[in-house]
């Protein structure tokens, strides 16, 4: 069965269906990567990704990168992942993490498994000594409800604008 096939088969698949763990960028792995991402940046952006792996692996060797793959267990297709950044804050003696990426298929959404990519995304980041997670979500999005019962609470506003 090849990757589309066995990403775009969710039945009845739920969260325990699922293996979360931490993982590794693989620049000869990334090719097979490449339509999740990009599906997930023209969900959130109307563009495709445009990656900047040396940047990546930089911070993966620092180990400031953090990624929580979601994978079926029968097949070990990806259906989601959430990526991490984490750094020292420089007013106040902090360790932030910030989200990168947060994304599960469509066709595997409203089982959980965002939420438990989040989970373990958050313990990998307190093993890291991180002190406060930041999370940026759209507006109006189902994760609205979600993040308050993940602990997060609203800290500030992001504006945008595009030059």
């Amino acid at each position: 069965m090849d990757f589309m096939t066995a990403m775009a088969i969710a039945n009845d698949v739920t969260k325990d269906d699922i293996v979360y763990g931490r993982e590794e960028i693989d620049l000869d792995q990334i090719a097979p990567y490449l339509a999740m991402l990009d599906q997930h940046a023209l969900e959130l952006r109307g563009r495709t990704t445009r990656l900047n792996i040396a940047r990546y692996k930089e911070l993966q060797a620092q180990g400031k990168l953090i990624i929580i793959g979601a994978r079926r267990r029968d097949n070990g297709a990806p259906v989601g992942y959430s990526i991490h950044l984490w750094y020292d804050e420089l007013h106040y003696g902090l360790r932030v993490a910030e989200d990168e990426a947060w994304f599960v298929f469509p066709q595997y959404r409203r089982r959980g498994i965002g939420r438990r990519l989040r989970e373990v995304a958050l313990a990998e980041l307190k093993k890291c000594g991180v002190q406060i997670a930041l999370a940026r979500t759209k507006i109006g999005a189902p994760h609205d409800d979600l993040m308050p019962q993940l602990g997060y609470s609203p800290y500030e506003v992001v504006y945008r604008k595009d030059l």
